[in-house]
């Protein structure tokens, strides 16, 4: 009661009198357990005070709420973001980071699906500063960051979902992290390109040498703006950084389905089709009937305004047009 309601001086003399309440789990009246110790009632309830008095008398933050969630997911489920530097102080309890609550969730998920940064913060940089004591240090924020949830989510889709991804960039060790597919088969990179984060996407593309892959195509045509589909091809240093020509290339071996991704996204489509002007008109008619089934109006009036032209440079209206002058 005394860690519940925050009372120091209470707490204290109780600490000092029977240390061993410290970690004495809360019962009901007849016996059974509800799994609260004095620390995890004082996280529930925000008591900072408290908090440090139970820590420094020796309290574990490891011991779990039948819900399996410690101490640092209880101020997390709580919104008592507050305390997490006073749970994070090292020494932390061994698999403190990579534990999972009965939801399949680490610490480090429950904040990011809060979507609190000043919650999602405090754990980045415990982790970060984990990470560069050692080589065996390393390998463990490693293998904590790749915990994925029951639906097959890493913390980075959890946040790359919930436009959180600044927060945990600074864990990302290789171009898996930004590749591999979540449940919906849509990578963290992906989402970056459906958010249209132009800065965040030229980094991680020049920070993990990212290259070429089909889906990104696939995504940028139907999500990204030009200028950051441009500018993505160009961070990639690709042979051809001309969006036309990466298009041509991912269109061989399914031209339809890619054109009807193509015009489902009107101002990128009219983008690529006046860059097509210069490299190859050959698409041009499929376009406009593909178009014209899809109500793509913009690239409609582009296409028809394209055909004009080509026609107008034709052989045959060339021939027409001097015979006339002649006349």
């Amino acid at each position: 009661m005394a860690a519940q309601l925050g009372n120091g001086p209470v707490l204290a003399a109780l600490l000092t009198h029977t240390p061993s309440i410290v970690d004495a789990r809360l019962t009901t009246h007849r016996g059974s357990a509800l799994g609260e110790t004095p620390l995890l009632l004082a996280v529930k309830q925000g008591h900072k005070d408290a908090v440090n008095q139970l820590l420094n008398a020796g309290s574990d933050r490891s011991i779990c709420l039948p819900s399996g969630e410690h101490a640092g997911m209880v101020a997390i489920t709580h919104g008592q973001y507050h305390l997490l530097p006073d749970l994070l102080k090292e020494p932390t309890p061994s698999g403190f980071f990579s534990h999972t609550s009965n939801d399949g969730l680490t610490m480090l998920m429950a904040a990011v699906i809060q979507g609190e940064p000043q919650a999602i913060q405090p754990i980045i940089e415990a982790l970060v500063k984990f990470k560069a004591q050692s080589q065996d240090y390393a390998q463990a924020v490693s293998d904590i960051i790749r915990v994925k949830t029951p639906m097959g989510d890493t913390v980075f889709h959890l946040a790359a979902r919930h436009g959180l991804f600044q927060q945990v960039h600074a864990l990302i060790t290789g171009p898996q992290d930004l590749t591999e597919p979540d449940q919906f088969g849509v990578s963290v990179f992906e989402y970056l390109l459906k958010y249209q984060n132009t800065e965040q996407i030229q980094t991680v593309i020049k920070t993990h040498k990212l290259s070429f892959d089909p889906r990104i195509m696939d995504t940028a045509l139907t999500c990204a703006n030009y200028p950051t589909l441009s500018q993505c091809f160009q961070a990639m240093d690709a042979s051809s950084p001309s969006i036309a020509n990466a298009y041509k290339a991912h269109a061989q071996a399914n031209p339809i389905e890619t054109h009807r991704k193509l015009l489902s996204n009107d101002r990128v489509a009219v983008e690529i089709i006046r860059e097509f002007r210069l490299i190859d008109p050959s698409y041009i008619h499929d376009w406009l009937s593909l178009a014209i089934q899809s109500n793509a109006q913009e690239c409609v009036a582009e296409l028809r305004s394209e055909e004009h032209t080509s026609e107008l440079q034709s052989p045959d209206h060339l021939v027409c047009r001097l015979l006339l002058e002649k006349k």
